[in-house]
């Protein structure tokens, strides 16, 4: 049956397929609508019968796939659960979208896409509709230069280790800054008072994956007190998408000179960590050139009264 439902769900993709083809064409259209309806009449003949011929079982077939294509558009061929997520789709660009497969992750999409200048159209466009998040590299409390790093593992790290800074998921109703400010006070009971976006960066420009926002926290403190680093409260964690996406973390200290160096070494394994950690140092080398100008401007300034 799932077979069907995808066949069908392959059938109403090609014919919207054809339809925004036909709207770009001269003469009404009419050549391709003509070769659009022969293409859907042989591609039905293919999925309702199939290399067996299986004529007695046409009204049953037809009926399923009936039923499948009278479904919301947003429904998918396989699901593992329900996406809640972010989605995309180009104003300029996309032609029809069909979902393949879904879950609380992510959700893969089959787009119809008109290219540029030429308006041609790539009809089997893979896209991954994927929640944003956040990764914040965070001050060490009390001690102004020195910043919080995760030595950890993940899945697809090839069983090597990586640093890493605080990352998550941006729940349903969060802004940026406000999954950020969570993910802090979940991954490290810290809170800080300075917290500075280094911008909104897309994971994959041709099949989304989200987009990834990157700050850094500085002049932190502890929560109440407690000094206990890296104890993710799963408690009251439990409900959010990324709950289940953790792992065992030592935690270490470093200066910025050894945040540079294992920038510089490579040893922040994943492409969101390496780019938040190095547009943070860009941003702390821009501020501290800043404050030096600033500091020989208002000298001059003094010398001159005298």
């Amino acid at each position: 049956r799932s077979e069907r439902n995808i066949m069908a769900r392959r059938l109403k993709h090609k014919y919207r397929t054809f339809r925004a083809m036909s709207a770009s064409t001269t003469n009404n259209g009419k050549p391709i609508i003509l070769f659009a309806l022969l293409t859907s009449f042989i591609y039905i003949c293919q999925s309702f019968f199939g290399k067996n011929h299986d004529l007695p079982g046409w009204k049953s077939r037809f009926g399923a796939s009936m039923s499948h294509s009278l479904r919301s558009p947003d429904a998918c061929d396989i699901s593992l659960g329900e996406y809640n997520g972010p989605t995309y789709t180009s104003e300029s660009s996309t032609v029809s979208t069909s979902c393949l497969v879904q879950s609380k992750w992510m959700r893969l999409m089959m787009h119809s896409v008109r290219t540029l200048p030429h308006s041609t159209i790539v009809s089997d466009w893979l896209f991954i509709d994927y929640h944003d998040r956040i990764n914040v590299l965070v001050e060490r409390p009390g001690h102004q230069g020195e910043y919080v790093i995760f030595r950890q593992s993940k899945y697809a790290l090839e069983d090597r280790e990586s640093y890493a800074i605080v990352g998550g998921i941006i729940e349903s109703g969060e802004d940026p800054s406000g999954a950020a400010v969570r993910e802090i006070a979940e991954e490290m009971n810290i809170e800080c008072s300075n917290l500075k976006s280094l911008g909104r960066y897309r994971t994959d420009v041709n099949r989304g994956m989200g987009w990834v926002n990157g700050f850094v926290a500085t002049q932190c403190e502890f929560i109440n007190n407690n000094t206990s680093l890296g104890k993710r409260n799963m408690a009251d964690a439990k409900e959010e998408v990324g709950a289940a996406d953790f792992e065992n973390q030592d935690v270490i200290m470093m200066s910025k000179k050894e945040l540079l160096l294992a920038s510089i070494q490579g040893e922040f394994l994943e492409v969101q960590w390496s780019n938040t950690v190095a547009l943070a140092l860009l941003q702390m080398e821009e501020s501290r050139e800043g404050n030096a100008q600033s500091s020989t401007t208002t000298d001059s300034a003094m010398e001159g009264g005298h």
